[in-house]
């Protein structure tokens, strides 16, 4: 991966956690990890897990991956999609 691209996957997942923050979660981003989710965040009630993509979906793998998961109840499971200059996307898995 080239430096340019882990910037900008960096900064979309810092772009994640700040949207993630405004609805009262605690985030930490799983840098290097090369797991399956980018972000994690927290609030007194549930966890979210979020996967974090900048101009592209994830595939179907991924996705299958992703829904496959096993976690603990009441946790939500987002996927979410930047794309140059539009509004962030937000699928619910």
């Amino acid at each position: 991966m080239s430096n340019r691209n882990y910037a900008n996957g960096r900064d979309r997942e810092y772009q994640a956690m700040r949207y993630l923050e405004k609805w009262g979660y605690v985030c930490v981003r799983a840098a290097g990890s090369h797991g399956l989710w980018d972000v994690i965040g927290r609030n007194r009630d549930r966890f979210v897990l979020a996967q974090v993509k900048y101009n592209c979906k994830p595939s179907a793998a991924e996705l299958r991956e992703m829904v496959d998961d096993p976690v603990p109840r009441g946790t939500i499971k987002m996927v979410l999609i930047y794309r140059f200059r539009k509004e962030v996307e937000v699928v619910y898995l």
